[in-house]
Parts: C-alpha cells; sequence; structure tokens
C-alpha cells in the first residue's frame, strides 16, 4: 500500500503535468485575453478539476485533420470578373466562403416585426420544402404560431426540416415539435445538452438562424423564434436585432451551410441534391457567405474583418 504522502505526491504531479498539456492546447487557438486569462487561473490552481472542464467546455473548433477543406462544400454559382470582384473576395474564398454570386436581392430586416412578417411569408409562400435552424425555439407565441404554420405546410405536403441548438432551446418541452413530426415534418436536435461523456464537447453550439424556402429564398441573420427578437406589427419585443431577406442565386450557399448542420445533427447523407438547380437573377446584388463556426478552420470573420479595418482608406 502507498503512502499517504507519495500517493498526493503522484496525484499532484499527474495533475499538473495534465494541465501542462491543457494549457499547451489552449495556447495554440486564438482566444479573447479574459478567457485565456481565466483557464490558466483554473489550471494552475485546481490542475485535474480545470482539465477536466476543459475536456468538457474548452474547445472551440472541431476535430479536423491538417490541410483537409472546410467542411462545407459550396455549389458553383455565376460569379464576378476578377477585377469586378471586392477586394477580399479570394482571400475569404481561401478561408472556405462561398463563391461572389451576383443577381441577388437583399432587403434588411430593420426590426422583429419585419423579421415576422417576411418569415411568415416564407412559409406560406413555399411548395417544395423548407429548411430552419436556429439556436433559440421559443415556447411562446411566436413559437407556437411558426410552429403551427410549418406544421400546416407539412401536412399539405411540403418537406420542412427543422433544426434547433440543444442549448438554445433547452427550455423548450421536445413534446412540442410532435405536432410537426405527425404533419410529416422532420425535427432535430444539434449537440444535446446531456450526450455521452467525451463524445462531443457541450459548448459547440450553432448560433445559425437561417430559413430557406425552396431553395430560391431565404431569411437570415441575428433573430431567434422567440417573442423577443420576433414580434407582431404594433407590439415590441425585448431585443433589437437584425435580419435580412434574400432571393436570388447565393441562397443554394445558404442552403449547403444548412445541408452540413443537418447532416452533422442527424447523419442524414439524403438530399444533398438540394442547391444544385441553376437560379435565375432576382436582382442586382452581389453577395458572398461566410460561414464562420467550430465546424470552419480559422476564424474567418475576425480575419476578414481586421483585414478590412487595415484597409480602410477613408472611413470605418
Amino acid at each position: 500500500m502507498l503512502n499517504p504522502w507519495l500517493s498526493a505526491h503522484i496525484f499532484l504531479i499527474v495533475s499538473y503535468a495534465l494541465a501542462i498539456v491543457g494549457v499547451a492546447h489552449m495556447l495554440r487557438h486564438r482566444r479573447s485575453p479574459g478567457s485565456t486569462m481565466a483557464w490558466l487561473v483554473t489550471f494552475i490552481l485546481l490542475p485535474l478539476v480545470g482539465t477536466v472542464l476543459y475536456l468538457m467546455f474548452g474547445g472551440r473548433k472541431l476535430r479536423m485533420q491538417k490541410r483537409t477543406p472546410p467542411r462545407i462544400a459550396f455549389e458553383s454559382t455565376q460569379t464576378l470578373s476578377e477585377e469586378a470582384a471586392h477586394a477580399f473576395a479570394d482571400t475569404l474564398l481561401r478561408y472556405g466562403a462561398a463563391p461572389v454570386a451576383v443577381g441577388n436581392q437583399v432587403t434588411l430586416c430593420k426590426d422583429g416585426a419585419a423579421g415576422y412578417q417576411t418569415l411568415v411569408e416564407l412559409i406560406e409562400q413555399a411548395r417544395n420544402r423548407i429548411c430552419l435552424m436556429t439556436f433559440i425555439f421559443a415556447h411562446d407565441a411566436v413559437g407556437r404560431d411558426i410552429l403551427r404554420k410549418l406544421s400546416d405546410k407539412a401536412r399539405a405536403g411540403v418537406e420542412v426540416k427543422v433544426l434547433v441548438d440543444g442549448l438554445g432551446s433547452m427550455k423548450t418541452p421536445r413534446r412540442c415539435f410532435r405536432e410537426l413530426v405527425k404533419a410529416g415534418g422532420q425535427f432535430a436536435v444539434f449537440q444535446p445538452v446531456v450526450h455521452l461523456p467525451f463524445r462531443t464537447r457541450t459548448n459547440l453550439r450553432n448560433h445559425r438562424k437561417i430559413l430557406i424556402a425552396d431553395g430560391s429564398r431565404s431569411f437570415a441573420g441575428g433573430m431567434n423564434i422567440t417573442c423577443e427578437d420576433l414580434y407582431v406589427e404594433g407590439t415590441q419585443g425585448g431585443w433589437r436585432d437584425v435580419s435580412l431577406a434574400l432571393d436570388g442565386p447565393a441562397v443554394q450557399h445558404l442552403e449547403a451551410v444548412f445541408w452540413e448542420d443537418w447532416q452533422f445533427a442527424t447523419r442524414d447523407t439524403g438530399g444533398r441534391a438540394w442547391g444544385s438547380e441553376s437560379l435565375p437573377q432576382a436582382g442586382s446584388e452581389v453577395v458572398q457567405v461566410l460561414a464562420s463556426g467550430p465546424d470552419v478552420p480559422h476564424d474567418p470573420m475576425y480575419s476578414a474583418s481586421l483585414a478590412a479595418i487595415y484597409r480602410a482608406s477613408r472611413r470605418i
């Protein structure tokens, strides 16, 4: 039997050895100074606890092989010439962004009332398929209304897929989506909060909010399916957020983002043919879809923002 003092000594050495490995891994990834300092303090004061917490919550990116291409594969669309494209187009393309697409119409939803109206119109006008993913799908007046409209569409023969984040929609009972499933729609959860140990990291969440109707019209931005973000005209929500309606070829790229997240959450490999059809031009706007998150190598939004600031010559 080991001496208690020796056992404690070995335990301390092993704990700090694991903490050193954790610190080395953490320093390889870009983090805010506050986050880095918090993890360092945890590793120093509570090395074993810090290591366990880091295994559960510390990772910012999904594990990928070096030199592998981004997970999201975008279909080619009509693009601008190199002379006409924005200076950052090629840079973003190397980071895994979609090709620059022309012929789009973009309409800004400046408040929750405009966002709600746009979302409802897209759902009601859909004829073939509706793809919706969101961080929060609340069980409130707006959530129940949108879910009821989606269920009606599924009942009418429209293909409906709904993907919600396990943490963001944790307060919404899963039984609320039974009506949608019974009507013929499909429902899935991205990264449930409770899962098998070490199977994934609890903090890898999906904050994307996208609805695609018939592969040609879409709604995207920062508004969740909740009364705090979306509300009927004449009432007031709790948050001031921005979303947009997008029509045209670039919608295919948003649908590619949805499909990859749906496949990751459900392991469903059918339906990737979505987005292969040629879409007519809907306007004159130039759009480049840039997916950012734990499934995308590096930090493209961060790098693009810094590059834009450095290149600015008149205003920021």
